[in-house]
């Protein structure tokens, strides 16, 4: 007998002697084969039982009950059902019993429980996971390093159900940075001509007259405007005064007195004494 016969079942199927060459033209015209003895007698597994069924409608045959392994269950399946089932279950308790089903997080204040969970789960921590797959410590070790807010943690097994639990570092707020605030100056003296502003406020405008050092875009927002600090920002263009330095030299001036002659202070006194004469002259 065939081994799979015994194994997944078969059956026993007695043709009538009238109908035995009847069955198995029949069998034939389906492409069923079939070792049919001398009695009529032939096996039939319990898979393709249905099938000769059908090929043989017609036909007066006698068919046994489930004979094999599976036809042993079902014919003791009253008496071993119960046991198989205890068996079944205790298979199932033992390997459910060997895995983490649940994990429930403890002593978390700022930390959503769903951020650690998806912590333990990158570290392999998880529902489903065999707990001989891992070690505790190992896992307690990766969780520090992978979440700096985590100070402290532990896991521990009670049953299927993995307790974390975990003390959170002091996280302290940080102050928010102080506003950046500067200022605008000029750095010549000049007159403005054009000023844009894009942070802050302008003092000054187009056609003042300003000196190195003067405030040109304040940082500080008034009141009215609605207040606070900020970087002053913008485009200042001034009109500066030109200025020439000459460079000159030093000189000096020098009189210089010559003595007349004497034929020229006589000349003089002549020239003097005609003019005298031509005055009284002209009055007579």
């Amino acid at each position: 007998m065939r081994l799979d016969y015994y194994l997944f079942g078969y059956r026993k199927i007695k043709l009538a002697q009238k109908d035995k060459s009847r069955g198995a033209t029949a069998l034939l015209r389906r492409g069923l084969s079939a070792r049919i003895s001398s009695d009529g007698d032939m096996l039939v597994a319990e898979v393709a039982l249905k099938k000769y069924r059908s090929a043989l409608e017609g036909v007066e045959y006698e068919i046994s009950e489930a004979q094999g392994l599976f036809g042993f269950f079902v014919k003791n399946r009253r008496r071993f059902g119960a046991i198989f089932g205890i068996l079944l279950c205790l298979a199932f308790l033992q390997f459910s019993g060997s895995r983490v089903w649940d994990v429930r997080i403890e002593g978390n204040e700022q930390l959503p429980s769903s951020v650690i969970e998806k912590a333990l789960e990158d570290v392999g921590v998880a529902p489903g996971v065999g707990w001989g797959s891992f070690s505790a410590s190992d896992k307690e070790l990766e969780l520090l390093e992978s979440t700096p807010e985590i100070g402290w943690v532990n896991i521990n097994r009670r049953g299927v159900v993995a307790y974390v639990t975990v003390k959170e570092k002091n996280i302290k707020e940080e102050p928010a940075p102080l506003p950046l605030y500067s200022n605008v100056v000029s750095a010549y003296d000049c007159v403005i001509e054009e000023i844009t502003v894009t942070s802050g406020v302008a003092v000054v405008k187009a056609g003042d007259t300003v000196r190195r050092g003067d405030l040109l875009i304040s940082g500080v927002i008034p009141a009215e405007l609605g207040g606070g600090f900020v970087a002053a920002e913008g485009e200042v263009v001034g009109r500066m005064r030109e200025e020439i330095s000459v460079s000159v030299r030093r000189t000096e001036e020098k009189i210089v007195y010559e003595r007349a002659q004497i034929s020229e202070i006589r000349l003089k006194i002549f020239s003097f004494l005609i003019n005298i004469l031509l005055i009284i002259v002209y009055h007579n």
